[in-house]
């Protein structure tokens, strides 16, 4: 945990803002049992293991023939010395009673300062403050720990079934029925994905076809289901996998949200990889063994025939047919393809998807960018110039920002097989209708223009060019 997801968990708990900061206070009191490796916060090696709390982590129910106890804590404001005596003196006659011991010495034994982890207890609490963050709307001091309580909730639901078939804890029934109604409260709709959809798409936020039948185990329990919306547990009951069931709201949201709105608010990468887990665990077989796997490491996910499958399993799931995908589909699995790209070799799939996206009409000036981008890579560079064209052509209600992007692409184009005069138009071009608050972008568009100005026969121009920058203001650090 860092320390900025531990201040927004502390203050989830308590609803509190702290004076102190948490590494302030491992800093000043708790350096001894925890450290700081940059902002993560870690136990400290030697007393790990007494953290521990009980030789074996057991959290056990009290049994009936344990000895009853009464505890109590006694605040006096603003009493006098008599009205206390008084008052200590008939506590004092009670402890005279049968089967009532006073001990003083066992009332000041607890308040020693001790810190323990129950290993049960700590995934409990965390899959309650996960309920309890996505019941409600992100706040300022809480957003840090979202994204950790969407992400690893399947995690700490899945080590409570182990630690109770392991006897080292158990959920009374209303705890059981309070999973799932904190369940069925994130997927009865997609409200709460549209509220927390930050958190849903953190860097690594999805959930593994195994997570999510882990989920869908609980689900079907019947202390857990005990009281929920019968129409949503005979969707369950009766899918063929989760994504078919109790995640149906959240793979439609994405699947319209991205591959039909458009303004789509879900960034290509993560959406992807969701898309892909739910296609997963709708195709590929699963033998039920929790050691076994799941069979998605066998897919090859850069290999072009799993990209059209994922379109095809798409337009499947969204009951469409060929003739009602848009170029706007294509165009948003091409951008998939292209921000996979880091982690796969997707560069069939980027050249197939916007060739179908420029293909479809009223196709949009994005796709045609992508394929310029590909096929220069591939070394088409006619044709990618060309296609820059035509994206320029159509960029009439994109961002001043959007059509500088595309002038200095087709100019790096035009530079790249020494076409200097034409790459000097573009870059001229775009220098001189950069918006003066673009900045990055202003200064790129001028070092391109300066960069095909250093490659021409025109020295008196290149002089010109850098005596200019040099009398401008602050020409040290732009000349630099």
């Amino acid at each position: 945990m860092t320390v900025d997801r531990l201040e927004a968990a502390k203050f989830l708990y308590s609803r509190k803002e702290s004076l102190a900061t948490i590494d302030y206070i491992i800093d000043k009191k708790y350096s001894d049992v925890l450290k700081l490796s940059g902002d993560i916060v870690m136990v400290q090696d030697d007393v790990r293991d007494f953290l521990e709390k009980g030789k074996d982590g057991r959290r056990k129910r009290k049994s009936s023939q344990q000895e009853r106890t009464i505890s109590m804590s006694i605040t006096i404001n603003n009493a006098d010395q008599e009205e206390c005596h008084n008052f200590l003196w008939d506590l004092s006659h009670k402890s005279i009673r049968d089967k009532f011991k006073f001990d003083f010495d066992s009332a000041l034994g607890s308040h020693s300062t001790t810190i323990e982890v129950d290993e049960f207890e700590a995934h409990h609490s965390i899959v309650k403050y996960a309920f309890s963050y996505l019941a409600g709307y992100p706040r300022n001091e809480t957003k840090p720990i979202g994204e950790y309580l969407a992400t690893w909730l399947p995690y700490h639901l899945k080590h409570l079934q182990r630690l109770e078939a392991e006897d080292k804890g158990e959920l009374s029934a209303a705890e059981k029925r309070d999973i799932g109604t904190g369940l069925y409260n994130i997927f009865k709709s997609d409200d709460t994905f549209r509220r927390h959809q930050a958190s849903f798409e953190g860097h690594l936020s999805y959930w593994t076809p195994r997570e999510m039948r882990e989920v869908n185990e609980w689900l079907t329990d019947s202390a857990v289901a005990s009281r929920l919306d019968k129409q949503f547990l005979r969707s369950i009951k009766f899918a063929s996998s989760p994504a078919r069931g109790y995640m149906r709201p959240l793979v439609n949201l994405m699947l319209n949200q991205f591959l039909r709105a458009e303004e789509s608010t879900w960034g290509a990468s993560i959406v992807f990889r969701w898309i892909e887990q739910f296609v997963m665990v709708d195709t590929i077989p699963y033998n039920g063994g929790p050691d076994e796997s799941d069979g998605s490491d066998d897919i090859d996910t850069g290999d072009i025939e799993w990209w059209r499958k994922v379109s095809i399993w798409c337009r499947d799931y969204l009951a469409l047919q060929d003739s009602e995908l848009e170029s706007l589909w294509y165009e948003r699995m091409g951008e998939a393809a292209v921000a996979m790209l880091p982690f796969r070799n997707t560069d069939e799939a980027i050249l197939e998807f916007y060739r179908k996206a420029v293909g479809l009409p009223n196709p949009s000036w994005r796709s045609y960018k992508g394929l310029a981008e590909e096929e220069f890579k591939r070394g088409d560079f006619n044709d990618a110039i060309g296609h820059v064209g035509t994206a320029i052509d159509l960029a009439q209600s994109a961002s001043p920002e959007d059509v500088i992007r595309l002038r200095l692409q087709v100019g790096d184009y035009h530079y790249y097989i020494n076409e200097f005069d034409m790459a000097t138009d573009y870059y001229f071009t775009a220098k001189e209708t950069c918006p003066s608050d673009s900045v990055v972008l202003a200064s790129k568009a001028d070092m391109s223009y300066l960069r095909v100005q250093l490659r021409t026969l025109d020295a008196a121009a290149t002089r010109k060019r850098l005596r200019d920058t040099l009398e401008m203001e602050e020409s040290k650090a732009r000349f630099v």
